[in-house]
């Protein structure tokens, strides 16, 4: 019936049409229904005359034709079923960052932080209060995430406004579970270290950040394993070139006279490795073991060591050199409930044979004993309204306002004198204005035992005062 209705409309079907077949005497269509004695006789179909076979329908896919428009608005397939226009885009994350979208799917992230600071302090063995007003951090971020899982990275920064760089590296992800990183990247270092500096309870890090550099030149693994709450992170590095990160002067190691610095810092014998296991079996709790090890193994090319400041860093150990091989092992672990957080650390350290350098000849003399250090804190907040993020994210506040307490302590035992100890309490009032404001008030803390060296010399009391912020785009 279809058929007889479209003929006499003169209406061709959608479907691939057929050659016409030669005119014939029309037959009577079959009636649907039980004919009807007074029912009317349908009309005959007149003949046709024969036409050429019609064209099938254009395929878009089979015959691409030339876009009339911008390619950009073009749609695309979502993993979801659902029809998507891909076009440029811009995304602004409060707080976090400000993403371009290209039309190729990469994505391009830029993020500027600025975290000025003014600290008020007070040393018992000083006649005078001191004023610190700086710009303690800021930084300016390009992340370029590329087709076919490559990630670009690059930050600048003023620290103690020296100007360095933050991190320069690129990434490569075989699957969603392994990512590898190569350039200036910070090794695996445990909870505080992998933290966002950012996103830390206080403007400064712990004292247990000593126990690995800030920055360093190599290539780092990073993944989960599939199917678990287990994650991992291991590098194998050597120490950057000094400054590069904006470093201040006093923490530059101290050479002898006729020593070229290259030489020591360039010298193929010089390796480090770390490495980070843990899980995250919610959002709620982690806890990992991290360490590392540093091969100084010539011991013509020694290590000349590192000092241990605390927080604001005021160096309270002097570098002592060594050779052969350092370690340490810490372990941490995490909190995140609706109301507080707590998060801790607190690891062993030991650098290889400690050295006596004569700075005039260079010559270097072996002592009988190595450089051992015991350090960890404890962080505890308390907010009656805010939200804290994941336990393995540091807990951070991300909303509201906290009360925060952090308490920490080291015992550093040289081979030359006797043992050095450090204790703090610091305290603060951290409020989330907005998610591009952060405003905090600290105060601080420290006593030193009397075998404490640098600018701690004597076992003073240190007081703290400081008020701070952070802005972000």
């Amino acid at each position: 019936m279809g058929t007889l209705l479209a003929s006499l409309l003169g209406v061709t079907s959608p479907a691939v049409a057929q050659p016409a077949d030669p005119p014939q005497a029309p037959l009577p269509s079959p009636p649907s229904e039980p004919s009807q004695p007074d029912a009317p006789v349908a009309p005959p179909t007149p003949p046709t005359p024969p036409t050429v076979a019609a064209e099938p329908p254009e395929i878009e896919e089979a015959e691409p034709a030339e876009p009339p428009h911008d390619t950009t608005d073009e749609p695309e397939r979502a993993d979801d079923g659902l029809v998507k226009h891909k076009k440029t885009k811009i995304t602004h994350k409060p707080g976090k960052y400000v993403e371009f979208r290209a039309t190729d799917g990469s994505k391009y992230r830029l993020r500027l932080t600025v975290q000025p600071m003014m600290r008020f302090v007070r040393v018992s063995t000083l006649p005078d209060l001191t004023v610190n007003s700086e710009i303690r951090r800021a930084r300016l971020g390009f992340d370029a995430r590329l087709a076919r899982h490559v990630r670009l990275k690059w930050e600048i920064q003023i620290k103690n406004m020296h100007f360095g760089l933050s991190n320069l590296y690129g990434t490569y992800a075989p699957s969603k579970s392994v990512e590898i990183y190569a350039g200036l990247i910070k090794a695996p270092g445990g909870l505080e270290r992998d933290s966002y500096s950012f996103n830390e309870p206080f403007i400064e890090r712990s004292v247990v950040a000593g126990f690995t550099y800030d920055h360093e030149v190599g290539v780092k693994v990073v993944g989960k394993i599939p199917e678990t709450s287990l994650f991992y992170a291991g590098s194998l590095t050597r120490t950057a070139p000094f400054g590069v990160d904006g470093g201040d002067p006093e923490d530059k190691p101290v050479y002898p006279a006729n020593v070229e610095p290259d030489d020591i810092s360039l010298s193929s014998s010089k390796w480090n490795t770390n490495f980070r296991f843990g899980t995250a079996p919610s959002r709620h709790f982690e806890t990992s073991i991290s360490g590392g090890t540093r091969f100084r193994t010539d011991l013509a090319e020694p290590d000349f060591g590192d000092r241990v400041a605390e927080p604001y860093d005021s160096g309270f150990v002097e570098a002592r050199p060594y050779y052969g091989v350092g370690f340490h092992v810490a372990a941490d672990a995490a909190l995140s409930e609706p109301h507080f957080r707590l998060m801790m650390e607190g690891g062993v350290r030991r650098d290889g044979q400690q050295l006596a350098i004569d700075l005039t000849t260079g010559a270097a003399t072996k002592l009988d004993g190595n450089l051992n250090a015991e350090m960890g804190y404890l962080v505890f907040g308390w907010t009656p309204g805010g939200h804290y993020g994941k336990a393995e994210d540091n807990a951070e506040l991300q909303d509201g306002w906290e009360l925060v307490t952090s308490v920490e302590g080291a015992r550093i035992k040289p081979v030359d004198v006797g043992q050095i100890t450090f204790v703090g309490l610091t305290t603060g009032i951290h409020w989330e204005v907005t998610p591009s404001l952060r405003l905090q008030a600290d105060f601080g803390y420290q006593k030193y035992s009397r075998t404490a060296e640098g600018t701690n010399v004597g076992g003073p009391d240190r007081e703290y005062f400081q008020l701070w912020g952070t802005w972000r785009i």
